[in-house]
């Protein structure tokens, strides 16, 4: 996973999946869905994060460079 780290829309895409599916599964089945929503929530998170952490750095090398 680390090496190949799932896209932004990849992730949603799951998540969505995942939602679409939620209304019509038992207690238990309901219970392993969240789990796995929940990490790809983590996930998307992490996406999102790293996204604005690299546009940022970006941002401040190209501010270090016009001085």
């Amino acid at each position: 996973m680390k090496e190949n780290p799932l896209t932004v829309a990849e992730v949603t895409s799951m998540t969505m999946s995942l939602a679409v599916g939620l209304p019509d599964t038992g207690a238990k089945k309901t219970g392993a869905l969240l789990l796995i929503a929940g990490r790809l929530r983590d996930q998307l998170e992490e996406g999102i994060m790293a996204k604005a952490e690299q546009q940022e750095n970006m941002e401040a090398e190209s501010r270090r460079k016009a001085n």
